[in-house]
């Protein structure tokens, strides 16, 4: 684990942990550190650790970054080397650190559910079953509770209570809520045809093994799920806590996921303990800000390039994809991804090839997107600025990252886990009331910013008198569900509307499977007889 140790006056007054991506260093609460000095500007640097576990630092400030008396503009930051930040010093400390974090709780495989959508905090998913025929009377349900389960005799994961099979004479292969069966022993019919090679088992057909008749049913829940943290974020009220059990409930899904919230609520938190949490956790988790390339760069950071595809194109190059193989690859801000790249994105997640710039050779990478915003981008999608069909293909899954004014009552728990980590710090009864009257436009970032501010200058006893706000003057529009729920209202609607209704030829068009196209209907109350027009 790598910690950037910040020095005043040779003292330590704090650590941050280092995670892959860009830190904002600088005096502005919108910075990821803010240092409370005049002699550091507003963005005084950039950390960028890299894909490749390279670390370094771009200057950004009029004032200047200095190592060894040196101005730098842009460098690799070395381990114990003091970097001058104004008043400031910044030292890298590596510790040792296994790079495949331990997850809290064991990561159950929930690759044969299929998930259809959210509503709140609430996960909706299909549980797919196999329901005997032959007595109405006693008729028995078998829940396909894992990805391979086998159906026969004493012995198999499903229990026939009949002679006439035998232990494990069929297997059934369930990968979202799709059924392949695979003979193995014994004659199995479906719908009566014998079944001497994998087929797939659909909704409503009748299955024969032995004397024993079944069909598979499917049958739609939703529920809520409460945990007390999820990775690094903590929090006990009811908010985080379903969140928090939203989270863990689809990190070790294959699906995509979509995480919305203002600046500072902490999406990239959650988008990291989602991979650590997941099946991929020995895999990479590669970050990229889509926010923080031109047009020209963000396709080639993506999808990497070939030698003289561009100018200055020197070398090939990996691209995200590549880079995150078996992983996690984690888009952040991607509202500000522009159109053209938009389009390439769909392709890669609709056939998984991924294509370098200047380059006509097709790879397959296996990766899991994480998306985060904090634009609500069902409204961009109604002006036309984000593509419908990539929207809807990304959010299948996702979270609402409440700000931190919705969620005053996990300030204290908040506070005492931010105190830890300046050393000895502590928050006074007075204080603490003064900090619950905030609003919080930079949310949990804002507040780690103000108790370090104090921390810094007035010592470690945090009272009133040393907690001092800055003004933010840009902040992001609450990002309503309602009216998130009105927009995605009419784009379904639109899209039934141009394919008269046709709700197969509608799901292909928002890029998603039919069976979400029927949970959005019944959830945004659409009836295709009276919602469309004549």
């Amino acid at each position: 684990m790598s910690h950037l140790v910040f020095y005043l006056e040779e003292r330590p007054v704090f650590r941050h942990s280092l995670r892959p991506g860009r830190t904002l260093i600088g005096r502005s609460d919108q910075c990821d550190i803010a240092l409370p000095d005049p002699s550091v500007s507003r963005t005084h640097c950039i950390v960028d650790r890299l894909p490749n576990g390279t670390i370094r630092i771009v200057d950004r400030s009029s004032q200047g970054t200095f190592i060894g008396g040196q101005r730098v503009q842009e460098t690799t930051l070395e381990p114990d080397l003091p970097v001058k930040i104004g008043n400031f010093e910044l030292v890298l400390k590596h510790e040792a650190h296994s790079s495949n974090a331990v997850t809290q709780k064991a990561v159950k495989d929930r690759s044969h559910i299929e998930f259809v959508g959210l509503e709140d905090e609430a996960v909706a998913e299909v549980q797919l079953v196999l329901m005997t025929l032959e007595d109405r009377a006693n008729q028995r349900m078998f829940p396909l509770e894992k990805a391979v389960m086998t159906v026969g005799a004493s012995g198999s994961d499903i229990v026939l209570a009949n002679t006439n099979c035998v232990r494990e004479q069929i297997r059934l292969l369930i990968y979202r809520g799709r059924v392949i069966v695979e003979p193995r022993a014994g004659t199995t019919e479906i719908e009566g045809h014998p079944v001497r090679a994998p087929y797939p088992l659909r909704e409503g057909e009748r299955m024969r093994i032995g004397n024993t008749s079944l069909v598979l049913r499917r049958q739609t829940s939703t529920a809520h799920h409460e945990e007390s943290s999820f990775g690094d974020m903590i929090g006990e009220s009811q908010r985080m806590r379903r969140t928090f059990g939203l989270l863990r409930r689809i990190a070790p899904t294959p699906y995509p996921v979509l995480l919305l919230g203002e600046s500072g609520t902490g999406k990239e938190l959650a988008a990291r303990a989602i991979h650590e949490n997941s099946l991929r956790a020995s895999g990479p988790y590669i970050p990229v800000n889509c926010g923080s390339f031109t047009e020209s760069l963000v396709e080639a950071e993506l999808f990497g390039y070939e030698k003289g595809a561009f100018t200055g194109a020197n070398t090939r190059k990996d691209g995200a994809f590549i880079a995150a193989h078996k992983g996690t690859l984690f888009l952040d801000e991607i509202g500000e991804m522009p159109l053209s790249t938009q389009v390439k994105l769909l392709r890669t997640l609709e056939t998984g090839e991924v294509r370098r710039v200047g380059s006509t050779q097709p790879e397959f990478p296996d990766v899991r997107i994480v998306a985060a915003t904090h634009r609500d981008l069902a409204k961009h999608v109604q002006e036309g600025t984000f593509r419908q069909d990539l929207y809807f293909r990304l959010s299948i899954l996702g979270a609402r990252l409440p700000a931190l004014r919705e969620r005053i009552e996990d300030l204290p728990q908040l506070c005492t886990r931010l105190c830890e980590q300046l050393g000895d710090a502590a928050v006074t009864d007075d204080a603490m009331e003064l900090l619950k009257s905030h609003t919080w436009p930079g949310n949990v970032r804002e507040l780690r910013n103000v108790l370090t501010r104090s921390f810094v200058l007035h010592g470690s006893r945090l009272s009133a008198s040393a907690i001092q706000f800055n003004a933010i003057t840009e902040q992001t529009p609450t990002i309503s569900a309602v009216d998130m729920k009105t927009t995605e209202r009419l784009l379904v609607q639109s899209a039934l509307e141009r394919h008269s209704g046709n709700r197969a030829a509608a799901a292909r068009e928002l890029g998603i499977p039919r069976t979400t196209l029927l949970y959005k209907l019944r959830r945004l109350g659409i009836d295709k007889t009276t919602d469309l027009p004549n």
